[in-house]
């Protein structure tokens, strides 16, 4: 099983740069960018790791969580599903903790307001 290198940010999920991880312009990476909550310099760089790598766990959960972030929860409602179509990994995250990236797009689902047509009843 691939092991990544990841932080979280909150309820966020961000990656810390790496050599798959495109840097912006001036030198930054995605991350930094997420967690200084400049969401459309993220999803920039997310979109050309993206690009490069369609099916990685990492690139597709920090932009789940750049969609999340910026109301757009059906996109990262299918990100984070797309997720759990590739293969897991172990991903690293702060303290050194470990996580599944299928356990983390479950998480991020769980998180995300319900789809459109929801119903919640009370008592």
């Amino acid at each position: 099983m691939r092991k990544a290198m990841m932080l979280l940010v909150g309820a966020t999920i961000a990656v810390p740069g790496s050599a798959a991880i495109a840097k912006d312009h001036d030198g930054s990476y995605a991350h930094v960018a997420i967690m200084n909550g400049d969401y459309a310099r993220a999803e920039k760089a997310l979109e050309a790791d993206r690009r490069i790598f369609p099916d990685r766990p990492e690139v597709l959960l920090n932009l789940a969580t750049v969609y999340a972030q910026t109301g757009r929860t059906d996109a990262a409602r299918e990100l984070y599903a797309h997720v759990l179509t590739v293969e897991a990994v172990d991903l690293t995250l702060p303290g050194d903790q470990v996580a599944n990236s299928h356990d983390l797009a479950r998480i991020g689902l769980s998180r995300l307001t319900p789809t459109t047509g929801t119903q919640f009843t009370s008592r």
